[in-house]
């Protein structure tokens, strides 16, 4: 069985350094999964930017048995994204929890598609 997941992330970053981070996670039309925080670059409670050259930040997530990373690099004006996904050491699939039932869930692979990125 195959699964796909809509997923929408606006992240804000002021001259200050604050970072708002809002996103919202859909299947099959219905809005799972919600969050909007603001932070500043670096580790917070459950999320982290980081600065990883002078135009580009990255967003790292860790799963049960991977790693999630976004990668925003800005270049001749154009704001690119990229995702990518890695398995640690000892997984051969990728585990996670069903959002908002909880429940375990297994995937074999992993991709994120239509990968879009503004600058405001």
């Amino acid at each position: 069985m195959m699964a796909t997941t809509h997923h929408d992330m606006t992240v804000t970053l002021s001259s200050t350094g604050e970072l708002r981070h809002s996103e919202q996670r859909f299947v099959n039309g219905a809005q799972i999964y919600a969050i909007d925080e603001a932070m500043h670059l670096g580790k917070g409670e459950k999320l982290e930017w980081r600065v990883v050259g002078q135009k580009a930040l990255v967003n790292n997530r860790e799963y049960k048995s991977f790693w999630r990373a976004i990668l925003v690099t800005l270049r001749n004006g154009e704001c690119i994204a990229q995702v990518s996904y890695k398995l640690k050491t000892r997984f051969d699939d990728y585990q996670y929890t069903l959002l908002p039932s909880g429940i375990p869930a297994v995937a074999r692979s992993i991709r994120a598609d239509n990968v879009t990125c503004t600058i405001q």
